[in-house]
């Protein structure tokens, strides 16, 4: 079930940290503030027809199994986009294109609004974008031509230049434990 929930999704993207007891967790943000929230259910109902056993064997319980899934990676995944667009616009850190098709530049002011982790080489930890199919076909063709335009390669790697120094920053002010 698990594997089923995370297969070709967001949400296996997204650390997780077991919990073993309580009703409720808190998260302490950067800024000191701390959300305290109850841990949400999500459920979904497994059934499978005598018929359809007979019909398909073990098969019957597969498929039940990836509906399942199914149900409740889309009760996660809502409920975790609800969660981003309560903290982004708590934080301000939201960019508005108004209607606007995506461009460049707004994908540029996006990136600007982030913080940006990098490896051990110095490479950014580039985060995931979420489009609709729509919007990601509209896009397709636009990503090719944005990065063999030398201007926009500029244009990135002035503000990945940037983050990397914020980085470098946020490294070193670090307090390490004994």
């Amino acid at each position: 079930m698990k594997e089923q929930m995370h297969r070709s999704s967001i949400m296996a993207e997204i650390k997780t940290i077991p919990h073993f007891e309580g009703d409720r967790m808190s998260t302490k943000y950067d800024d000191g503030d701390i959300d305290k929230s109850n841990y949400n259910l999500f459920s979904a109902e497994l059934s499978v027809k005598r018929d359809d056993i007979i019909k398909l064997g073990f098969k019957a319980f597969i498929e039940g199994i990836k509906k399942a899934a199914e149900e409740l990676k889309s009760q996660q995944s809502k409920m975790v986009f609800e969660k981003l667009n309560e903290v982004t616009t708590k934080t301000g850190n939201v960019v508005n294109a108004k209607g606007k098709p995506i461009s460049y530049d707004l994908l540029l002011k996006t990136l600007e609004t982030i913080q940006l982790d990098f490896d051990d080489n110095g490479n950014p930890l580039m985060p995931t974008m979420v489009v609709s199919p729509e919007q990601y076909e509209k896009m397709k063709e636009k990503i090719v031509e944005w990065e063999n335009d030398p201007e926009c390669n500029k244009q990135f790697e002035k503000i990945i230049n940037q983050k990397r120094k914020e980085w470098h920053d946020r490294e070193s002010n670090r307090k390490l434990v004994d």
